[in-house]
């Protein structure tokens, strides 16, 4: 049989340890936006999650935590954009599209 070549983290990137991070705090937050929608199925009186959408779940007494894993989401997302920073060209569109995920993040905060 055969032998695998070793596993390694994206080898053709810049910085690997950069994007295991950042990769890894985007399933992260894609697992709270997840947990904290499927645990308001649960605590919510008479929300059905076919019938009705996820901002049923952020009005009215649990919506700090559907809120949280909304905020996870955010920061997920600005995560990989970190993470695929060093594979960018650094043109004017980048940069401003890096500023204004910055305006977004920090507005969710």
């Amino acid at each position: 049989m055969p032998s695998l070549p070793p596993r390694t983290t994206a080898p053709d990137h810049p910085r690997p340890r950069l994007a295991f991070a950042c990769g890894s705090l985007a399933l992260a937050g894609c697992a709270a936006v997840l947990a904290t929608d499927v645990t308001g199925w649960f605590v919510v009186d008479g929300y059905d999650p076919i019938a009705e959408t996820i901002s049923d779940l952020g009005a009215g007494r649990y919506a700090t935590v559907q809120d949280l894993g909304l905020t996870g989401f955010a920061v997920a997302l600005a995560s990989v954009a970190v993470g695929l920073t060093p594979l960018a060209p650094h043109s004017r569109r980048f940069v401003a599209g890096l500023a204004l995920l910055g305006l977004v993040l920090v507005s969710c905060c």
